[in-house]
């Protein structure tokens, strides 16, 4: 009988030990899943103030347009709060207002529930280049306006960006002559693009139809020719030439050496200097420009203005704005480079072509003495 009270005891102490732990298992188990379902919401929470912290610094840039649109336009409060690089640009400006050193962010019916606000915007007119990405067979029209003389234009093109347009490695573009300009169709897929670069660059502030007729205006062809690690800068420096001469309207096909060691670790692989024949671009110019048309293929670019071998900052050519949002108490900092003056965001439409048909195109032409005209049929396309 004292056995069987024994066992009893027993199983009984056990029977508490396995709702004992059993309790302590579902309650680590339940208490686990509280937190990582605190953790997700959290991290959601998160990644929404962090989208909305990044959507204000947006409004932030959008706002800091606004004020080089002002400043390039005359308004020389604009002008004077970009100078003086402090957090308050946009305030400074009188583009809008501010609440304790910040713009507060509301939705269209005049809410703030999502407590958005931008809190610093600088903008930094001067830059020490201009970067572009240019589509295959587009041009850009790039406005050479310096906060120096420059006496040449440093061309880079062709860098790795992890989109569509990378490759592995740079190639040789062709075989044979390296100032060809051969087919498209024969051109190695691997290779860097071929740049065409058209530039005006007076010695004077104004220029007349018969500075444009000089060795001012020129264009080249920037070939990739020899793929090296050690390649450096390409020299191309143009004689006296005229426009309304046939031979002087020649251009010339230059053969750039690129480099893979500089592409591959994320550089720039080729580069090619447009210098000057004599003389120097004046600070401020507005009727000096650069035309670009990357061909073969797309191309990310880079130009610095230099004089001699110092580097020529761009003034309000494409200017940099640096801008911070906050949304509750999660920051979020943007830099954005603004075209200013570009086809590229429609102030400067530059056309491509003089005529753009989706079908066939006739045209007759006729030499004759009649003063009332040609006595011929229209051709049919």
């Amino acid at each position: 009988m004292r056995q069987l009270k024994t066992r009893q005891r027993q199983s009984g102490m056990v029977a508490l030990f396995v709702v004992m732990f059993s309790t302590v298992l579902i309650t680590v188990l339940t208490v686990s899943f509280i937190r990582l379902m605190v953790q997700e919401q959290q991290r959601a929470s998160n990644n929404d103030l962090s989208q909305s912290a990044y959507d204000s610094a947006v409004s932030g840039v959008e706002d800091g347009k606004r004020v080089i649109r002002a400043a390039l336009n005359g308004n020389t409060r604009a002008r004077q709060a970009i100078d003086q690089q402090r957090c308050d640009t946009v305030a400074a400006a009188g583009i809008v207002d501010s609440t304790r050193g910040e713009t507060v962010i509301k939705t269209n019916g005049g809410s703030n529930t999502l407590n958005q606000a931008y809190t610093c915007v600088k903008i930094k007119a001067q830059t020490d280049d201009v970067l572009l990405d240019l589509p295959d067979s587009q041009s850009t029209v790039v406005p050479l306006m310096s906060a120096a003389p420059f006496n040449s234009v440093q061309i880079e093109w062709m860098r790795k960006k992890n989109d569509g347009n990378d490759v592995a490695s740079i190639e040789t573009p062709t075989t044979g002559d390296l100032r060809s300009l051969p087919s498209k169709s024969s051109w190695n897929v691997n290779a860097p693009g071929l740049m065409r670069a058209q530039a005006i660059l007076p010695t004077k502030a104004t220029i007349s139809l018969t500075d444009l007729d000089s060795s001012q205006v020129s264009t080249n062809f920037l070939r990739p020719s020899i793929i090296s690690d050690g390649a450096g800068v390409t020299p191309v420096i143009r004689s006296a030439l005229r426009a309304n001469n046939d031979a002087g309207s020649q251009t010339t096909v230059n053969a750039v050496p690129c480099s893979n060691s500089r592409y591959r670790s994320g550089d720039y692989a080729c580069r090619a200097v447009l210098k000057m024949n004599g003389g120097a671009v004046p600070a401020g110019s507005r009727v000096a420009f650069l035309r670009l048309t990357s061909m073969y293929k797309a191309s990310a670019v880079k130009i610095t203005l230099k004089q001699d071998n110092a580097t020529v900052k761009f003034d309000t050519v494409q200017p940099e704005i640096d801008s911070t949002g906050r949304a509750d108490v999660i920051f979020r900092r943007i830099k954005s480079r603004v075209n200013v003056g570009f086809n590229t965001d429609g102030s400067f439409v530059f056309p491509e072509h003089g005529v753009d048909i989706t079908g066939s195109l006739c045209k007759n032409f006729y030499v004759t003495n009649n003063e009332s005209g040609s006595s011929g049929s229209s051709c049919t396309p």
